[in-house]
């Protein structure tokens, strides 16, 4: 209230004796307004670049304060024709404005992401591109980062990464004011080295049984090989087939249904557990449950039990007889069943047998240990 009144009296000061001073008796006689003060400053309107150039058809003389102009902020006034500093300088440049896409392709290696430039600060921009880091927060030009032109549109590639681990990215921009930096975003890379992957239909499946210890955020999933632990778990745990981890090259890892349904996610960035439904939908593709198991099956006679003349993998699943561990902790026919869970609640798993063609779904508990076939997002 004490503002207003304020000004009131400075607008009624103005209309009635063209002159005021505050803070003085006797103000300058060649000033209109005349403030005076040793513990205050006059404090213009403050605004950024783009603020400043959304004023719609600015008055000669406006003055105004633009806080991400020139080096560190300045004071500017337009001259009828552009803006320009308190030196009189065509000085209208801010830091770029820059922001940061979503990360795609990732591999366990290599991923890709880019930015989108909204105002390149009044000037040219004179390097773009993603920066990244290990460590939130710290991704900067003067570690890890890419050189991607001058467009005001990017794409970027994230090289040289390691498997498995949460990385953050940030895009920046730079002119002669100094760079900027976008918005944070993260992703982690796959556990596995060699995606390999088939198209079924309209889906897109991973070509081998899947192999992580780590959920799609970095924790760790446990191992645990006693029977006794294993048969009363209520969390996610993942297993060698037998305990012998020379089973892992050929079969991957057998994991219960808690680290399957782990919010955590089991999946690697951009897969999925797949559902009864994704499972069903392969299943009718290659010709329905009594005779898909044989489109999806690897032939020979080296994993599958002789004669396995059933098989002809002609959907190129390849799927292999990883066997299974039991609610008790026992494992069971290796080189006979594959195995696979879906991630419907009811603890649905999905069975292929040796020297069989059908391909169908069962009820089970959780504590059982299958193997994981993984469907792309």
């Amino acid at each position: 209230m004490k503002q207003a009144l304020l000004l009131l009296s400075v607008l009624i000061s103005f209309t009635m004796f063209g002159q005021v001073g505050i803070g003085t008796t006797t103000p300058n006689p060649s000033a209109k307004l005349d403030i005076t003060s040793t513990t205050q400053g006059l404090l213009p309107p403050r605004m950024t670049y783009i603020q400043k150039m959304a004023i719609a058809s600015p008055a000669q003389g406006l003055i105004i304060y633009c806080t991400n102009c020139g080096t560190n902020g300045e004071v500017e006034v337009y001259n009828g024709v552009s803006w320009v500093n308190m030196i009189g300088s065509n000085v209208q440049n801010g830091l770029p404005v820059v922001t940061t896409t979503t990360a795609s392709s990732i591999t366990s290696t290599t991923a890709a992401s880019g930015g989108n430039i909204t105002s390149n600060g009044g000037v040219s921009i004179l390097a773009e591109g993603v920066c990244w880091s290990t460590t939130s927060g710290a991704e900067s030009i003067s570690g890890s980062h890419s050189s991607d032109g001058t467009s005001n549109s990017f794409s970027s590639s994230i090289t040289g990464l390691t498997t498995g681990i949460t990385y953050y990215v940030k895009a920046y921009a730079s002119n002669v004011v100094g760079t900027s930096y976008g918005n944070e975003i993260s992703f982690t890379t796959p556990n596995n080295n060699s995606v390999v992957q088939v198209t079924i239909g309209n889906q897109v499946w991973m070509q081998k049984n899947l192999d992580v210890s780590t959920y799609s955020n970095g924790d760790l999933i446990p191992q645990v090989s006693d029977p006794t632990a294993w048969a009363s778990l209520t969390t996610g745990a993942w297993c060698y087939y037998n305990n012998d981890i020379s089973n892992n090259a050929t079969y991957g890892k057998l994991y219960n249904w808690f680290a399957i349904t782990d919010p955590r996610g089991l999946a690697p960035v951009g897969w999925h557990v797949p559902s009864v439904a994704e499972f069903t939908s392969l299943s009718n593709y290659l010709g329905g449950s009594s005779v898909s198991g044989s489109a999806m099956m690897s032939t020979g006679t080296t994993l599958w039990p002789s004669p396995n003349s059933n098989a002809t993998n002609t959907s190129g699943f390849s799927a292999i007889p990883g066997g299974y561990r039991s609610s008790g902790g026992g494992f069971n026919s290796l080189g006979n069943w594959a195995v696979f869970w879906s991630s419907d609640i009811g603890y649905y798993d999905w069975q292929l047998r040796g020297n069989q063609s059908d391909f169908n779904k069962y009820p089970d508990t959780g504590t059982f240990g299958f193997s994981v076939r993984v469907i792309h997002n």
